[in-house]
């Protein structure tokens, strides 16, 4: 599935699946990630629980931050979304028989009242700990610029540019009551993490683990 931007018409449009869950309307898409800066909430508060997310936490974010940066071959899981249903339109795709599918098309969401409300209900901390890369290579690209190397920034620019071509999936819940949004992070919650055990078993880059 890809993104597609029309600025012009001042429209974001993705290429979807749509779906019920628990009696609601999802869509799931892909973000690159210079859209999924551009076009999701950054409005995080560490002091105080706002929208339907938990208390925002730097470290978590900066600790994602720096396995996004460090890592080439990174995984994230899919980030959660609320948006108001008026906000979406959704257009099924047709085969060549002119039937449409109840499940596959896209949908157009407006640059104008549309995105703002956008909610995050899982994702936060990746959400900013995006940002905070793109920033930081951005960053690094321009003070190596004044550099000597015959290359100067290059580096940085190549790799923030390969940052800015991969993308990471959304689900997009079309549920804009934020009580609803607040309980279905709360069921959310109940997912066990993963044991010490497994993680142990499975994170081999750790030396630790690599012993045990």
């Amino acid at each position: 599935m890809v993104t597609i931007r029309k600025i012009e018409q001042q429209v974001l449009e993705f290429h979807v699946q749509r779906y019920q869950q628990g009696g609601r309307t999802a869509y799931s898409l892909v973000m690159d990630l210079g859209t999924l800066d551009s076009t999701l909430p950054d409005d995080m508060d560490s002091d105080r629980i706002k929208n339907a997310n938990r208390r925002f936490n730097p470290t978590h974010s900066r600790r994602i931050a720096e396995y996004i940066y460090d890592i080439d071959d990174w995984v994230l899981g899919a980030i959660l979304l609320g948006i108001d249903p008026k906000a979406v339109k959704f257009v099924p795709y047709s085969d060549d028989g002119g039937n449409r599918s109840d499940t596959l098309g896209f949908i157009s969401i407006p640059l104008d009242g549309g995105t703002s409300t956008i909610k995050i209900l899982d994702g936060q901390h990746r959400r900013r700990a995006i940002r905070t890369v793109r920033e930081r290579l951005h960053q690094e690209a321009l003070a190596q610029k004044n550099l000597p190397s015959k290359n100067g920034g290059e580096k940085s620019m190549k790799k923030l540019e390969r940052l800015n071509e991969m993308s990471i999936p959304v689900m997009l819940y079309a549920e804009a009551d934020i009580k609803n949004l607040r309980r279905m992070f709360a069921d959310l919650a109940q997912t066990r993490n993963i044991d010490a055990t497994t993680k142990t078993r499975f994170d081999d880059r750790d030396p630790f683990n690599r012993a045990a």
